[in-house]
């Protein structure tokens, strides 16, 4: 196993200087692969572009550096000694969702691809790998795992903000309802349920004109509302009980 920083010099394969590095290299790439020669190939490639590349021969080894050093990206043999690709494909998507995983094989074939897919891999590819093809690769794959990881903090965020929204106006004292521009109820807080006879969750995309309220000033709420959509404002409707 090897652990080492970007490559600060040295010729590429073939004698040129190979791709320009991607603005955005950088990241943590494991190989897993029982071919030291090959993996030692590859290493060689995604070092010179800029990357930190951690080596595993078999699969209990690729677990280990997966729990413990957290890799960007994976590169993986289809055949290990002991276990397949396959089922340490399952092992990597079961231990981390959002980490992109290629699945590298000397034989490919269209079946071996889908099965790859379906199972969770990011992609596939066929050895030999030159290494313009290897680097591209590697940008798309972990510009993905970013954008999923990106995606999914911006998932929790949202769902912090929601939590804290609705128990803010859970807090409040006056019945309050926030409708669509539609006038299908988007949230009831718990006095409006309670005043209405009904669970938060059932109000939920309920028609408005259908909680019984006085028609006339339903009307006029839902023409002042209009207007506030107009100006970019929130709508907000309260009901007041006594």
């Amino acid at each position: 196993m090897t652990q080492t920083g970007p490559h600060a010099g040295g010729a590429w394969p073939g004698g040129d200087a190979g791709p320009e590095p991607d603005q955005a290299a950088g990241g943590r790439i494991l190989l897993v692969d029982d071919d030291p020669g090959l993996r030692a190939v590859f290493a060689l490639v995604l070092r010179q572009g800029g990357y930190v590349v951690l080596e595993a021969g078999h699969a209990d080894q690729a677990l280990e550096f997966m729990g413990a050093l957290g890799p960007d990206l994976i590169f993986c043999d289809m055949l290990l000694p002991g276990v397949s690709g396959m089922e340490l494909l399952e092992r990597f998507v079961s231990l981390d969702p959002l980490l992109p995983v290629v699945m590298v094989t000397g034989r490919p074939s269209l079946e071996s691809a889908m099965r790859a897919v379906r199972r969770g891999a990011y992609d596939y590819v066929g050895k030999p790998v030159e290494p313009e093809d290897l680097l591209r690769m590697a940008q798309r794959a972990l510009r993905h795992g970013r954008l999923l990881r990106s995606e999914a903090r911006l998932r929790r965020e949202l769902h912090r903000r929601e939590e804290n929204i609705r128990a803010l106006l859970n807090a409040i004292t006056e019945s309050m309802l926030l409708l669509s521009r539609g006038g299908e109820v988007i949230y009831a807080n718990a006095v409006a349920a309670r005043r209405l006879g009904l669970e938060q969750e059932e109000l939920a995309g309920r028609r408005v004109e259908s909680l019984g309220m006085d028609s006339e000033v339903l009307a006029g709420r839902l023409a002042r509302a209009e207007q506030a959509y107009a100006t970019g404002r929130p709508v907000r409707f309260e009901d007041r009980h006594g």
